[in-house]
């Protein structure tokens, strides 16, 4: 029952965060339903938003991987998707938010779609720039899932931190 309840506490965190900075961007949260079952949630979200950049918060498995795949580990960080569905400068702003404010954080590639919300969000309307932000959990899809509190902290800070970047940095910028 983590899956996805984490993204959710993630998002309402990264408010907490925002209310403390000078944020004067204009920030929309989607809650999304039918992830699992063919994104449907996010892509009419995605539909009638129009924005111009997206985030999408979801878990993925910090499970102990194949020798040759590098895990991903519980109490690391957030996790920063890279690969078809995510924008490389949105992958960039977000990695250098993480430096340049010692969050630690993880990447994750994705040979082909990410398998979350991103890969429907990216191709909606004229185009968004996404990015993706995952929490690690032990055990997903079953009973017994297991997140660590700080994951969850720490993706917020990011969020919140990227949200402010981008609204002092690209102000007045529309998408191209």
């Amino acid at each position: 029952s983590l899956d996805n309840r984490v993204g959710a506490a993630v998002l309402i965190k990264s408010l907490e965060y925002l209310q403390n900075l000078k944020f004067e961007g204009q920030l929309t949260l989607s809650f999304n339903k039918g992830e699992e079952v063919g994104l449907v949630g996010a892509q009419g979200s995605a539909q009638h938003l129009k924005p111009d950049f997206a985030i999408v918060v979801d878990v993925t498995f910090g499970e102990k991987l194949p020798e040759n795949v590098e895990p991903i580990k519980l109490g690391e960080g957030p996790v920063i998707g890279i690969g078809t569905t995510v924008t490389r400068s949105v992958f960039e702003e977000l990695t250098k938010t993480a430096k340049n404010n010692n969050i630690k954080y993880q990447i994750e590639t994705f040979a082909r779609g990410s398998g979350t919300e991103a890969d429907v969000v990216q191709i909606s309307s004229t185009g968004v720039k996404t990015g993706v932000v995952s929490v690690p959990i032990l055990n997903m899809h079953s009973p017994n899932e297991v997140v660590d509190v700080k994951d969850v902290e720490e993706s917020a800070k990011l969020l919140s931190l990227f949200a402010l970047n981008t609204s002092l940095n690209w102000k007045g910028r529309r998408k191209s």
